[in-house]
């Protein structure tokens, strides 16, 4: 299908106005605006600021490459991306297992390391596949972390410097970036992804992480490096064992790492190895029994290398409790915890109204099975998950939120995000769902566990005069709970979870509702919003988009 085709599509599906925003974010930004993006270097004025940090003998980065038939043209700028970096204590570890047809590499390795020793080469005499290729390359390494590098990619010169900050202030053992994929010329952007703190929930859905990945060299050696047969998924199922074995992770909120798209590229899409998809479900799975959390785990049919993983539900049905708002007050919910909240391990909240999502959900027949409390409940199982809610959409199948973005001036800016987007669109829902991170659930339809709720009420209501603290904590609980429950968890290490699969839908929508309904572009949120990547405004947006 041509591009006028897919215009047509979308004017006859979406109407005149989405459409013109649809092609605006696809073309204009993506290469007009691409290309005033910063190049991967820096001034003279910022190199020497940074060469001015203490190199430390205790942070040495050894990044590892496995190298197969790399053209010179790609080889040679990676290479080159290294040795510019402004942190001074790195090794650049290659193993190059190339035949005939990457005979130029060892002539130009070995040119470029007569120069630095810093760079070590070893000659494989088979091909043994990216995993243990790589571990070849760990063999050669004597720094006290790893760093893994693509062979046709790209560092930001300050990408060491960043990582040894974040392990000097931060004590961290893994540490990753932010990073964007291009095209042939680092100018023509196809995408930046912004990454989300590291939660476990998000991480089984899909390895978000990617690159530029820095970690404690006795970690990777304990998890036993990388296994052969999880080649396509080999990263994913060397991070879930790696992860299982510390909590210092850092994200430095920063884009450092340049992806390469071409043909042989993972990057250009799963049609290009379409072997990644079932090697990460395995890798999950895996991960799932080794800590002791049995479920399923189904990939994506629609897109790449994502997973839906339903745990095993041993949760009571008599140990949930649901309540819609409007066929019970405020007063009568707390009343009710107040005696019984002993007796559930998990609350649902849902507002009147939303009749697709849970039209029984207050019904005393507990032997029927509502989909949609299952589908809350499986997320809650896992032990950090704290709260869950669901996509909400008017009766017309249009995004009224999919979670919310948050800014320290929330009052302002706390906005549903693609509101009066059609649902039918799955692209852009796909990568906020899986690899981006919401700052706040939706308070219409909320699971919470009920040790949380407990916990915040007391805090909320400690020091609150006696005559006014039935109507405080039924204001906290009913109001913005929601909020606050979110901020706090992401404080304390808890993950709040928006499932997509069985969104809440509202019987009856009037037309003002959508009147300010607009189309929130990742690019937009980036530029837009502070919580949604706090780098914006710690390394200034000149290093991103625009």
């Amino acid at each position: 299908m041509g591009k006028a085709a897919k215009i047509k599509g979308y004017l006859k599906d979406y109407g005149f106005t989405y459409t013109i925003k649809k092609v605006y974010n696809r073309y204009i930004i993506k290469y007009h605006k691409g290309r005033k993006y910063c190049p991967i270097d820096i001034s003279s004025e910022e190199r020497k600021l940074e060469e001015q940090y203490i190199t430390h003998d205790d942070i040495k980065i050894s990044i590892v490459v496995p190298v197969y038939n790399t053209p010179v043209s790609y080889l040679v700028p990676m290479i080159e991306s290294v040795k510019k970096q402004t942190y001074k204590n790195w090794e650049l570890c290659l193993a190059d297992a190339s035949d005939e047809n990457g005979a130029a590499v060892e002539g130009v390795v070995k040119k470029l390391a007569q120069k630095d020793d810093r760079i070590k080469y070893k000659k494989l005499e088979t091909n043994a596949g990216i995993g243990e290729n790589t571990n070849r390359a760990a063999e050669m390494a004597t720094g006290n972390y790893i760093g893994l590098l693509d062979h046709d990619d790209l560092l930001h010169t300050s990408a060491l410097y960043n990582v040894a900050m974040a392990i000097e202030e931060h004590g961290s053992e893994f540490i990753y970036t932010d990073e964007l994929s291009f095209d042939g010329d680092t100018r023509k952007v196809q995408s930046i992804n912004f990454k989300p703190d590291f939660s476990w929930e998000t991480f089984r859905y899909n390895n978000f992480i990617c690159h530029f990945t820095v970690f404690k060299k006795e970690l990777f050696e304990k998890a036993g490096g990388y296994r052969k047969e999880y080649d396509g998924g080999q990263d994913y199922d060397l991070f879930l064992r790696i992860l299982e074995q510390t909590k210092k992770v850092y994200h430095i909120q920063k884009v450092l790492y340049y992806w390469r798209i071409h043909s042989a590229s993972s990057a250009a899409g799963v049609a290009a190895k379409p072997y990644i998809v079932e090697a990460g479900r395995k890798a999950v799975e895996e991960h799932l029994r080794r800590t002791g959390q049995p479920g399923k785990v189904e990939a994506s049919k629609e897109h790449g290398p994502f997973y839906r993983v339903t745990y095993e539900n041993k949760i009571e049905k008599d140990r949930v409790k649901a309540y819609r708002q409007g066929d019970i007050t405020s007063e009568e919910i707390i009343a009710d915890l107040g005696k019984n909240s002993g007796k559930y391990d998990i609350i649902i909240l849902s507002r009147k109204g939303y009749e697709a999502f849970m039209p029984d959900i207050v019904s005393a027949d507990k032997t029927e099975t509502n989909k949609g409390i299952d589908e809350l409940v499986n997320c809650l199982i896992p032990k950090e998950n704290m709260a869950a809610s669901n996509t909400v959409l008017d009766n017309r199948q249009k995004y009224i939120n999919a979670g919310w973005c948050y800014n320290k001036k929330w009052k302002e800016k706390c906005r549903p995000l693609y509101k009066g987007v059609p649902v039918k669109e799955p692209g852009y829902m796909n990568r906020l769902h899986f690899r981006q991170s919401v700052s706040l659930l939706d308070g219409s339809v909320l699971a919470i566990k009920t040790e949380i709720v407990k916990k915040w009420l007391e805090k909320k209501t400690r020091g609150i005069k006696k005559q006014d603290k039935e109507r405080k904590d039924i204001d906290f609980f009913c109001r913005s709970s929601w909020f606050e429950m979110c901020m706090e968890g992401n404080k304390t290490g808890g993950c709040c979870v928006l499932t997509p699969y069985f969104p809440a839908v509202i019987s009856k929508v009037k037309k003002k509702e959508l009147e300010n309904a607009e189309f929130v572009s990742e690019f937009e949120m980036a530029e837009k919003d502070r919580y949604y990547n706090e780098g914006m405004e710690k390394f200034g947006r000149e290093y991103f988009m625009w």
